[in-house]
Parts: C-alpha cells; structure tokens; sequence
C-alpha cells in the first residue's frame, strides 16, 4: 500500500479484506481520500433526498436489495 496506510502493508495477506468506515476515512490527510468522502457524503444526501421525496419506506429499500 501506499501513503497513510503503507504501515499497515505488513498486517495484511494478499486477498485478506479489510473494511473501511466512514469515519475512518474521514481522518485519513490523503487528497484523494478526501474527494472520494465528499462524493460519498453527497450521494448519501442525494440518496436520502430521493428517498423523502418519493416517499419510499425501509420495507421497500430492504426489499428491492434482498436484506
């Protein structure tokens, strides 16, 4: 890996999975990092707007993914 997380190249296995929260990524300094947050935190908004407006209920947005 490289930038913020090159130390952590040595905890990790090739195909080894790590997940990443919000948060998490919310303190990484990396430019990159901070573009892919902004995009994430506008979908969110975007996606929560779409939601109250076509009035779509948590039974449906579990349905229509199979959760």
């Amino acid at each position: 890996m490289f930038g913020e997380l090159r130390d952590s190249d040595d905890a990790f296995e090739e195909n080894d999975e790590f997940s990443f929260n919000l948060e998490l990524l919310k303190s990484v300094d990396d430019l990159n990092v901070k573009k892919i947050v902004e995009i994430i935190e506008s979908l969110q908004i975007k996606t929560e707007y779409l939601i109250n407006v076509n009035k779509i209920t948590e039974t449906e947005l579990n349905n229509e993914y199979n959760l």
